[in-house]
């Protein structure tokens, strides 16, 4: 029977689905394995993948666990192909090919350490797959297994012998039971589904679709022939499998028939089905029977896992899709007097209150090898965590390994919530799972963004935003493009001044570990005030004095404490601290060098003592570092009232105490020692302390030339002189407590005192002194930092003061270090800020979160689910394919063609070179004859085949195309040097090449290439010969996209040139 009367009618996997494409990166392989590797594993490593991710396994979590992978595969086409006396010692083509390391190789890119085998019952396999899968599981060999088939047609071998089997449709209709069948059409598909002894799945919130209750396995034994079907062997599997399910014949209300159509086996197996499902049933008690052949044909080793899935989508969705081809019913069936229907159209199957639905798969193997599988509904989906969650916002992470990967992986986002909201699915509930499961049950990669929003309708803005390139500050925590995930997290501690009526309010609501932190703090801080931190901070505006130093410094201290535990237990620990002013105490606490006793006792002190100083002075902020202010004051001194002395502005690098002298002459002697400079925040940020009316004439001058300057209104002049006298009074109070021993660190600890790392143990009296009357140098310890590695700044603070100083401070020492090392660029740092005053706080801590997690910090994602949630299916990963395919026809010629491009390949030069000798060189290269391109045999020249010469133009058209996308390519002086022969197997192939260059004086890119000129020359030499022949060459002309182009060239002129006619 001709061979031509079948293979037209195959069920083909669509041209998107590229069973010839790849992602090699993904999976950490080679081009050149993938490239051999049949396309079938290629196929069972992404649908696994994808499985994984639909069942919520975070796949990293799995390395080292005893996971199986039991596959069905048969047809082995792809090795058929390969088979040449050249490749027989490439290694590749082995592990490639052979059945074993479909499972194998899975197993070991995943650390899998499991059973892992594959079953190759030809039309049974999957299914028998799966029975030894579940007999793993519940033998304890697993705890968790793959199971699954698949099935490729890449040559037309397979349905060649097929066909001899008289089994294949003449007509590609599977007709399932109908009078009319004719066999079946062999179709492509690949299915793997997860599953987990029920107990496990339960404990672990899993996403369950169906329950296997039981299955059975056997064989035909001596039937009538090797490939016929055997009755009794079908029902006694059925029989087995009812039994280890403990389901009654009755109870099965729809079963997946094997169901090949083909005249000998469909009355075969209806035979079976109704001795053993159709005695003893009621006339209410249908049993649907289904046949996916007739709607997807048939997949062969993949058929069993199809049809399982097929069930197990009528159970989720109470409906069973109709069997079409069926018009009659075949005469050698008989279905009187049973409860047997066939679909016609799709049949509701509802759930039912105090029935449960059961479904029977079958799948029987050309070889004999039968197998059943019973099917019960899924349970109950799992309860919600809490129906009535306050209107809160959550963080949906988004990964994966391009940046290109990533953007499409959030379109498919947007996909699926638009399509949710269009089906009335999108309820805020529903959105804490889709971030619960993006969160929890996914892997993360190394490029990333993330997004935070309170409803469904707001994170499809948001991440349309991010596809679109737009900059969205309030949704987008951002992503990270960087080659080194950052993980050197300094936790910033701000001053006073950050405060505001309502802080923590929320939050402390919301987060119960910050509560309880502060409900902590307050209960301690009571033994030295006698005042509630709580009822402080609950105070109304009219009341609150949150502007009180001897309240904000305990109280802030508190805060940021109690802040420090919530990041910590969201997995954000920090590398090193640092602190401005009072908020080195905090530092401290978290460094390990403070107790929460100590470090609330000297809050408290530090602010009751400061409180005395109200009045006394102000503070001021100017746009100007400490050397920039020396021009000013180059001809003026200042007499220090302490000593007599001249005080002359030092640098911010010096640990003696620093003055500012004024910027006019009279001011010198009005305001000698009355002014200090407080703090050096950035290099281009300096706090001035002293006496008010001092200050505002100093900044009114500076004002006048043009810098930023303003008053703080603190009513303070900390950092000052004025602050001599409580200096003295903190140490001598901390000196007198016994109990004051600071410990060592056990986190790096940055002084903004002394600008250096130091060791707990030097947190004494003295020091603390120090905080109070030196100036902060904050600029110091943060360049101090950035020079051991720290490039990651998280403020912790009730708003972010000290971001402005942090960016500036960064910038500048980025910018320093990229002069100093010769315009080399270095990764910037990182500023987040935890809270901002006007935002909702955990919407703020979320967002910060975000920006962490995006730049490549690790997230204790359990934490913000403490009580877990509800996996549901999400988009999976998108891969980045590329086109891997053996080459049979230079496999031939002793050569092996792996295209691992996504560019456009020729025929006949499909392999593209770049010179790494000559700049601006390309080469496209193949080997031609007419064994390997027998359509050029019709192009002759006095009864020889020579190479057309639209040829030579087609080729230097895609060349140029290729090598610079986007242009429009106009070629111009082409010469036809001389006609190219083709030569025949006897004589052996040629090596044709076309190069391309850039013509000199001319710097084309891919980016700027308008009026760029190239050339480009077609040239052969036989494989025995060493000489190049040339014959033809032209130049190129790209033009750019928008570019105006000559007028087209009319025909009719052109003939009108020519009037003579030639035969």
């Amino acid at each position: 029977m001709p061979l031509s009367r079948y293979r037209i009618h195959a069920g083909i996997l669509t041209p998107s689905t590229g069973v010839d494409q790849f992602d090699p990166s993904f999976f950490g392989l080679s081009p050149r394995e993938v490239a051999r590797m049949d396309p079938q594993q290629r196929l069972l490593l992404e649908v696994s993948w994808e499985a994984l991710e639909r069942a919520g396994q975070v796949v990293a979590q799995l390395a080292g666990s005893q996971t199986g992978i039991f596959f069905g595969i048969s047809t082995n086409d792809y090795f058929h192909l390969q088979l040449a006396p050249s490749n027989i010692g490439d290694a590749y083509l082995e592990t490639g090919n052979r059945h074993s390391f479909a499972a194998g190789r899975l197993s070991y890119l995943l650390d899998l350490q499991g059973p892992s085998l594959t079953v190759d019952t030809v039309c049974s396999s999957s299914l028998v797959a799966l029975h030894l899968a579940c007999q793993a599981l519940r033998n304890g060999e697993c705890n968790l297994v793959l199971a699954g088939g698949v099935n490729l047609i890449l040559s037309p071998l397979s349905t060649m012998m097929t066909s001899r089997l008289h089994a294949l449709s003449m007509d590609g209709r599977c007709k399932t039971l109908d009078a009319k069948a004719n066999g079946f059409v062999r179709s492509e598909g690949c299915g793997v589904v997860v599953l987990k002894r029920l107990s496990d799945a339960l404990a672990d919130r899993d996403l369950i679709l169906a329950l296997i209750r039981g299955s059975a396995v056997n064989h035909d034994g001596r039937s009538t022939a090797l490939t016929a079907p055997n009755g009794r062997a079908q029902q006694a599997v059925i029989r087995q499998a009812l039994a280890n399910a403990r389901v009654a014949p009755e109870q099965i209300g729809y079963v997946e028939i094997h169901g090949t159509g083909t005249p000998l086996g469909d009355p075969i197996e209806i035979e079976a089905l109704t001795a053993v499902l159709g005695q003893s049933r009621e006339a209410r008690q249908r049993c649907v029977l289904g046949a996916l052949k007739t709607n997807i044909g048939h997949t062969e080793a993949a058929a069993g896992i199809a049809s399982v899935i097929k069930a197990v989508l009528a159970l989720e969705h109470g409906e069973i899709p109709a069997n079409i081809h069926f018009q009659q019913l075949n005469p050698h069936i008989s279905l009187d007097e049973s409860t047997f229907v066939i679909p016609t159209e799709t049949l509701a199957w509802p759930a039912e209150q105090n029935r449960r639905r059961y479904a029977g798969v079958s799948s029987f193997g050309l070889s004999g090898t039968n197998a059943h599988v019973i099917l019960e509904e899924s349970l109950s989906p799992v309860a919600p965590v809490d129906a009535n969650l306050p209107n809160t916002a959550y963080v949906l992470p988004l990964s994966a390994h391009t940046p290109k990967a990533l953007r499409i992986l959030a379109q498919a986002y947007v996909n699926t919530l638009q399509e949710q909201a269009g089906q009335g699915q999108a309820t805020s509930l529903q959105l804490r799972d889709i971030c619960y499961t993006a969160s929890m049950r996914r892997d993360h990669y190394e490029q990333r963004a993330a997004v935070v929003a309170r409803s469904p309708k707001q994170l499809v803005e948001q991440l349309q935003s991010f596809v679109q390139g737009q900059s969205a500050a309030d949704s987008l925590a951002g992503r990270n493009d960087l080659d080194q995930p950052r993980c050197n997290i300094v936790f910033v501690f701000s001053g006073q001044g950050s405060q505001y009526v309502g802080m923590g309010l929320r939050l402390a609501e919301q987060e119960e570990v910050f509560r309880k932190q502060l409900q902590t703090c307050d209960e301690i801080l009571r033994h030295y005030v006698s005042w509630s931190l709580l009822e402080e901070l609950s105070a109304p505006v009219e009341s609150s004095r949150l502007n009180r130093t001897e309240i904000a410094q305990p109280i802030i201290c508190a805060f940021q404490i109690s802040l420090a535990a919530l990041w910590r237990s969201w997995g954000i620990t920090p590398d090193a601290v640092v602190g401005h002013s009072m908020g080195e105490i905090a530092a401290a606490y978290v460094a390990g060098a403070l107790s929460l006793q100590e470090s609330l006792r000297l809050a408290a002190l530090r602010g009751r003592l400061m409180q005395e100083a109200a009045g006394q002075g102000e503070m001021a902020v100017v746009e100007l570092s400490a050397a920039e202010l020396a021009p000013f004051l180059q001809d003026y001194q200042l007499q220090s009232p302490q000593t007599g002395g001249e005080r002359t502005l030092a640098p911010a690098a010096s640990p003696e105490r620093t003055s500012l002298p004024q910027i006019l002459m009279s001011q010198v002697e009005m305001h000698q020692g009355q002014i200090d400079i407080a703090a050096y925040n950035s290099p281009t940020t300096t706090i001035l302390s002293g006496v008010r009316q001092a200050l505002e004439e100093v900044i009114a001058n500076v004002q006048q030339r043009g810098i930023f300057c303003r008053m703080l209104e603190v009513g303070f002049a900390f950092h000052s002189y004025q602050m001599a006298p409580y200096q003295v009074r903190l140490q001598q109070e901390l000196s007198r407590e016994h109990e004051w021993q600071p410990k060592a660190t056990v986190i790096p600890f940055f002084s903004t005192v002394l600008q250096r790392q130091v060791a707990g143990e030097e947190l004494d009296a003295t020091y603390w002194g120090q905080n109070v009357g030196e100036p902060v140098r904050f600029v110091g310890a943060v360049q101090q930092l950035l020079a051991e590695g720290f490039d990651c700044f998280l403020e912790l603070s009730p708003h972010p003061v000290m971001r402005h100083a942090l960016l500036q401070t960064l910038r500048l020492s980025t910018a320093a270090w990229s002069v100093a090392q010769k315009g080399e660029k270095r990764q910037a740092g990182l500023v987040v800020g935890s809270l901002q005053r006007g935002k909702d706080e955990r919407e703020a801590l979320l967002q910060a979160l975000g920006t962490l997690y995006s730049s490549g910090v690790a997230i204790e994602w359990s934490a913000l689910y403490p009580q877990a949630g509800n996996c549901v299916c999400l988009p999976t990963y998108p891969f980045q394919r590329e086109r891997f395919w053996y080459d049979e026809k230079q496999a031939s010629n002793g050569q092996v063609r792996c295209a691992v491009s996504h560019e456009r390949m020729h025929p006949l030069l499909p392999i593209h070179t770049i010179s790494s000798l000559q700049q601006g060189t390309q080469y496209w290269d193949g080997t031609v004859s007419l064994g390997t391109a027998p359509y050029l045999a019709d192009h002759c020249v006095q009864e020889v085949a020579v190479l057309p010469g639209v040829v030579y133009l087609e080729t230097a058209i895609m060349a140029a195309q290729q090598a610079y996308p986007g242009t429009i390519v106009t070629l111009k002086q082409v010469r036809f040097q001389q006609m190219l022969p083709l030569t025949d197997e006897q004589t052996g192939p040629q090596h044709h090449q076309l190069a391309l260059c850039l013509q000199k004086g001319t710097q084309a890119t891919s980016d700027d290439v308008a009026q760029q000129h190239l050339h480009f020359q077609y040239s052969s030499r036989h494989q025995k010969q060493s000489e190049w022949t040339l014959h033809a060459t032209g130049s190129i002309v790209l033009h750019s996209a928008a570019a105006s182009l000559p007028k087209g060239v009319c025909i009719a002129t052109i003939q009108a040139r020519c009037p003579q006619l030639r035969d």
